[in-house]
């Protein structure tokens, strides 16, 4: 029999009577069938997405910060218009106001302050970020508190993240390992950064 003749849903049925053949649990065979059917990346987005879909923010941003006290009310305060829910600052050993200025976030529960003291730690700090919080929230940026996000055009942020979900190329991931996460502009995926201003 020559396989490269058989119609494609043919050629899927053909492969999964075999499976039933060789497999003889029931749940094996069914993902066996469904990776066949769906094909292996589709079947491993579906299952991520159901294993994903508890998160407790939909979009968070870490920072790590040393002594920028007076970028805080600003920076927040501007993503949490955009659609950020949920703020990560890691301090690295400030000596002005940082933690008083972030105390009233931290109460309310938009912000969770860190104190992450040493040399050379912003990209320990993300590490530390993604390892606490990857399975508290569906996607996280990072950026410094002189950038801000700016979405397209009357959308939030989250309304542009849910947007990329739904189409069928999907550019972002939920939890990215690099500090230039939403940090493409023009043609990119319409994100862009604006300077910070400290009063």
């Amino acid at each position: 029999m020559n396989l490269s003749v058989l119609p494609k849903s043919r050629l899927k049925k053909a492969f999964s009577n075999v499976i039933s053949a060789f497999i003889p649990f029931r749940r094996a065979r069914k993902r066996v069938r469904d990776i066949l059917f769906f094909g292996l990346i589709k079947y491993i987005k579906a299952k991520r997405a159901e294993a994903n879909s508890n998160f407790e923010n939909f979009l968070s941003i870490c920072a790590i910060a040393k002594d920028e006290g007076c970028y805080f009310k600003e920076w927040i305060e501007y993503h949490r218009l955009v659609g950020v829910e949920k703020f990560y600052i890691y301090d690295n050993n400030s000596t002005d106001n940082t933690r008083e200025v972030l105390e009233p976030y931290v109460k309310e529960g938009i912000a969770d302050y860190i104190s992450f003291p040493g040399e050379k730690m912003q990209l320990p700090a993300y590490r530390d970020a993604i390892c606490k919080f990857k399975d508290k929230t569906k996607y996280m940026a990072f950026i410094d508190l002189d950038e801000f996000i700016v979405p397209p055009e009357n959308q939030t942020i989250a309304d542009f993240l849910r947007q990329m979900e739904k189409s069928k190329v999907q550019t972002l991931s939920p939890i990215h390992r690099q500090k230039e996460f939403l940090k493409c502009g023009g043609d990119s995926g319409g994100f862009s950064i604006a300077g910070g201003v400290c009063n």
